[in-house]
C-alpha cells in the first residue's frame, strides 16, 4: 500500500513553486517511480528510508496533473496510488502604450496587448485624466471608476481580457481634450 503525503489531492500550487513528491509504503520497497498524468514516461523517486520516498520538480508549466506513484518489492509485486494537483500559469504580459494625435485636442490611445506566458485571464487598467472624454473603444470596458486626488483625478477603465497563450490584441480608443489638460496624465494603471 502506498500512502501520499504530498501533493494532497486537490492542492492549487504557483506557477514557480518546487512541488515535492512523498510517500511512505506500507513494506519495504525496492525502487518506486512516478508519471505525471500518464504521459509515459517513469521518474523514479529517492528513498529517504526504506519506507518513504521523495523528489521534487518545478518545470511544469500552469494545468491540471495527475501523478501516479508505483512501489516495486524485492519479489516484484507492485501498487499504485494517484493523486492530483493544480498548478497555476505564469502571468507575463506586456502592454504598451502609444498615443498619437489625430486633430485638434484629439488623440487615439493604442494598447497593444501580447501574452509571452500560458496563462489566459487577465485585467487591464488604464487612466483617463479628468480633463479628457473618452469614446470610441474598440472593446467595451467592463468597469470603469471615478477616481478623484490631491495629484490625479479622472476615470479608471477596466477591461477583463482573455487572451490565448503567445498572442497579442490591441484595444484603441479616442480621447478629446478640454480646458487645461496634460497628455502625460493619461497613462496604464497595471494588468493582473
Amino acid at each position: 500500500m502506498i500512502t501520499i503525503i504530498s501533493p494532497i489531492n486537490g492542492t492549487k500550487y504557483n506557477y514557480n513553486d518546487i512541488i515535492y513528491f512523498n510517500i511512505s509504503t506500507a513494506a519495504v520497497a525496492s525502487n518506486v517511480t512516478y508519471m505525471i498524468n500518464n504521459n509515459g514516461t517513469y521518474y523514479y523517486m529517492t528513498n529517504i528510508s526504506t519506507l518513504n520516498w521523495s523528489n521534487q520538480i518545478s518545470d511544469l508549466i500552469g494545468g491540471n496533473y495527475t501523478v501516479t506513484f508505483y512501489a516495486t518489492d524485492d519479489v516484484g509485486n507492485m501498487v499504485n496510488a494517484s493523486a492530483y494537483f493544480y498548478l497555476t500559469y505564469a502571468k507575463n504580459i506586456i502592454v504598451n502604450k502609444n498615443i498619437e494625435s489625430v486633430g485638434v485636442n484629439s488623440y487615439r490611445i493604442n494598447l497593444n496587448i501580447t501574452n509571452n506566458g500560458n496563462y489566459t485571464n487577465y485585467i487591464l487598467h488604464d487612466f483617463v485624466d479628468l480633463n479628457f472624454t473618452y469614446y470610441n473603444l474598440s472593446l467595451p470596458v467592463t468597469n470603469s471608476s471615478n477616481i478623484s486626488g490631491v495629484i490625479y483625478s479622472g476615470v479608471i477603465l477596466k477591461w477583463d481580457l482573455i487572451l490565448n497563450p503567445y498572442a497579442s490584441s490591441i484595444i484603441t480608443y479616442n480621447i478629446n481634450g478640454t480646458s487645461d489638460y496634460k497628455l502625460g496624465n493619461n497613462f496604464i494603471i497595471g494588468s493582473e
